[in-house]
């Protein structure tokens, strides 16, 4: 599923848990050796994208990275990496970061999107609305670092750390500069380019948040800077009082600049609901997303979109990795993914039920399920 509001995918590192904890699966190794294969053959489809230049392509005719789609396939690449243990997932994990870096923007950011000579493209769904580039969006910078962290604590080395140190500094500084909101302490989205202008997009997604919370909490584990720190800190102290819809009791997709919910009833609904407890763990608000996700869950164990009247695959994701009262329940959306969404010939992840494409992103999410990998920051 191509997200247009940016947004992505979790792993636990360091709080209270070492990496080790942070990929251990909570599911039996029993389990995991039935999704093992599957495993391994949606690794190597997101492995096949790549070029030799690290550059991963969102699908295999598609753009490269448009709204964070390769970084998010990278951090499925470290999931399975951390359980195989195959060095090709951690070669290709540092191939994308360098990458990465290569085609970031002087001023620390990224464009929406890449086409296959590496230059920047922006996407028709955005030109159709009269929109001429699109730069800075808040996941993507924040995605780098938190990218960077994952291969530095598997790989044990920090070499590329300190390599990629500017890089990653600028990234989080032009955030914090350009998309941060001091009034309340979150971010907004991205810079959109109109007749020649360049303006801040200042909707804040709630699924941005949790990004950026990684980001920073990223940037303070690599390099130490309190800064960051704060800043994460604050983003998930508030994140409830300012994102959960109580009257609805589920989260809001974003806000708009007047504190207004946003108006989305579609996917990226669904999607926030699995996303925001995968991000800032259990409390009796992402409790409520979660009993909410799981009413929509269909007799194939798919979690359905009802008014679109599909089942799309990263949320059925979302869903069985936040799935903790029901094992039955869970169990059903990983066979889900593995039975009815895999495609049994390259690995890829079908994007929903109505939708045969094969996306990095939704590849790296049902990796992310079937190995149950993480929680938070």
């Amino acid at each position: 599923m191509k997200v247009y509001s940016c947004i992505l995918i979790i792993i636990h590192f360091f709080v209270s848990t070492s990496l080790t904890n942070t990929f251990a699966s909570n599911i039996s190794t029993k389990k995991y050796n039935i999704f093992k294969k599957a495993i391994i053959k949606t690794a190597d489809f997101i492995v096949a994208l790549q070029d030799k230049n690290g550059a991963i392509k969102d699908s295999s005719d598609g753009y490269i990275n448009e709204d964070s789609t390769m970084e998010y396939g990278l951090i499925g690449l470290a999931a399975a990496y951390h359980k195989t243990n195959n060095a090709k997932y951690l070669t290709a994990l540092k191939k994308g970061i360098k990458w990465l870096a290569k085609v970031q923007n002087k001023d620390g950011s990224w464009y929406i999107a890449y086409n296959h000579n590496y230059l920047s493209e922006t996407p028709s769904v955005y030109q159709e609305d009269s929109i001429e580039a699109i730069k800075g969006v808040a996941s993507t910078n924040s995605l780098f670092v938190y990218n960077l962290y994952l291969y530095t604590y598997l790989s044990k080395d920090k070499t590329l750390a300190v390599i990629l140190r500017k890089n990653s500094e600028k990234a989080l500084i032009f955030i914090l500069k350009n998309n941060y909101d001091a009034k309340d302490g979150y971010f907004r989205n991205s810079y959109q380019k109109r007749n020649g202008r360049w303006y801040l997009w200042p909707v804040k997604y709630s699924a941005d948040q949790a990004d950026c919370y990684l980001g920073l909490m990223a940037g303070y584990r690599l390099y130490g800077n309190p800064k960051y720190l704060t800043k994460a800190k604050a983003i998930k102290e508030n994140f409830n009082s300012i994102f959960f819809d109580k009257n609805k009791k589920i989260f809001k997709v974003g806000i708009d600049e007047k504190n207004q919910a946003l108006d989305d009833s579609g996917f990226n609904e669904y999607f926030v609901q699995g996303y925001a407890p995968w991000v800032f763990g259990n409390n009796k608000y992402t409790k409520m997303s979660i009993d909410w996700l799981r009413k929509k869950q269909n007799k194939n164990g798919g979690i359905e979109v009802k008014e679109e009247g599909r089942v799309y695959s990263l949320t059925t994701a979302l869903y069985a990795l936040n799935e903790k009262s029901l094992k039955e329940k869970k169990i059903n959306a990983l066979n889900y993914l593995f039975n009815t969404a895999q495609d049994k010939e390259n690995g890829g992840v079908k994007d929903s039920s109505s939708d045969s494409a094969l996306y990095s992103n939704v590849a790296a999410f049902s990796i992310l399920s079937w190995t149950n990998s993480g929680t938070s920051l």
